[in-house]
């Protein structure tokens, strides 16, 4: 056979044969067509592996930058809220320093007023008698005893409130440590589940490198199988024997086939072999015992044999081709369903901060609905006190509202 390059093609390997003085045998051609089609279909089973190892790496990184990136809009949004929300607390915090300074400010400035009036009223009465001098002396120590108490009760007040907004910061804070905690948690599952996404997708390569493993093993099977034919296909040319002397020919009983029969007796002297016989009969595997039907029966049944194998190692072949083909399948199917649980458990946190959003806004419009309520109960109280200072000074009944 000429060869047009150094590597002979597989079609050259496969066209096996073997050429003597006087006989060939060749293979048959069905043979190489089987042999073919089986090389094809392994290059098949070998190019769709690649494309679910391509496929596979690129899902890997885009389910890797998808999670990223959710992850981190989650985490901005999130602080972006905490952060409005601890703004318009600090804004309401000030408004309502501002107000209650605002109205105690002026609170005290008409108790001073109205002090001042009561005691310009008794300088100009304490000048009639001692005795309404004393009083008025009197009076006007009573009243600045009164304002000292009155001044140490609005400090109280203001320090008690200053420790109300305190602990309100603190909860706030709390609240705040609690959000980061839940944030830490999630990010902490999340990675949870992209190391166990990531394990799986390991297993699954080393499946496929398992089932590249069967595929070489059963490349090699065939060839193994290949060469057996070959050995198995060679004939021997036999001189032709001189008349028996009463030989009788013990056929063996071969249980296996792929064992050679016994060595045959030392032949008589005989006359120089061509060259090309001698090296015929230097192999193994001559047969010089029996007949040319029987080494054909022989031939035949080792054929069928190697067909039957043959035959096994393609149902093989094509049961690893199903199970790539439902592997792949089954991958395809998990890729088109993990976006829509992450879709689905996105959705449900929203609602979930959504509802804590307007629990903790109205735990706040409480808070200040309470703190208002405080303040005019507050005002009620120091007005009816002034009323009754101004009363008894004045004589006339105070008023409460």
């Amino acid at each position: 056979m000429h060869l047009l390059s150094t590597t002979p093609s597989i079609s050259e390997k496969l066209h096996v044969g073997l050429y003597c003085m006087d006989c060939a045998c060749q293979t048959d051609r069905d043979e190489i067509i089987q042999l073919k089609s089986t090389t094809k279909l392994l290059k098949n089973v070998h190019h769709e592996i690649e494309l679910v190892k391509n496929e596979l790496t690129f899902t890997r990184d885009s389910l890797r930058s998808s999670f990223y990136d959710e992850s981190q809009a989650n985490a901005k949004t999130m602080y972006y809220q905490l952060i409005d929300k601890l703004d318009e607390m600090r804004k309401n915090h000030t408004k309502a320093l501002e107000t209650l300074r605002l109205s105690y400010r002026s609170q005290l400035q008409d108790f001073i007023s109205q002090a001042k009036n009561i005691i310009n009223i008794d300088k100009s009465a304490s000048s009639e008698s001692a005795s309404q001098k004393q009083r008025a002396a009197h009076d006007n120590l009573e009243k600045t005893l009164f304002n000292q108490a009155a001044i140490k009760g609005y400090e109280n007040e203001i320090n008690n409130l200053k420790k109300e907004i305190e602990q309100l910061q603190e909860t706030s804070q709390h609240e705040i440590k609690l959000a980061t905690a839940f944030l830490n948690d999630e990010k902490t599952r999340l990675n949870k589940e992209l190391s166990i996404a990531n394990r799986i997708i390991s297993q699954f390569e080393e499946t496929l490198t398992k089932k590249d493993e069967q595929i070489r093993d059963l490349k090699s099977d065939l060839s193994t199988l290949q060469l057996k034919m070959k050995e198995a296909k060679k004939v021997v040319v036999r001189e032709p024997e001189p008349p028996p002397v009463v030989i009788t020919q013990t056929r063996l009983t071969q249980t296996d086939p792929w064992t050679p029969p016994a060595a045959p007796p030392p032949p008589p002297p005989k006359a120089e072999v061509p060259q090309k016989e001698v090296l015929v009969m230097k192999k193994p595997t001559v047969i010089t015992l029996e007949t040319e039907q029987q080494t054909k029966a022989n031939i035949e049944a080792i054929e069928n044999r190697y067909e039957a194998m043959l035959d096994q190692k393609d149902a093989e072949i094509q049961q690893l081709m199903l199970e790539m083909n439902n592997q792949s399948k089954a991958l395809r199917n998990n890729k088109v369903d993990k976006p829509t649980v992450t879709e689905e458990r996105h959705r449900n946190e929203m609602k979930r901060f959504t509802e804590k959003h307007k629990h903790e806004i109205q735990m706040w419009e409480t808070k200040y609905d309470i703190l208002h309520r405080s303040m005019m109960v507050l005002r009620d109280e120091m007005y009816t006190r002034q009323t009754r200072i101004r009363d008894r000074f004045n004589g006339k009944p105070a008023v409460s509202t």
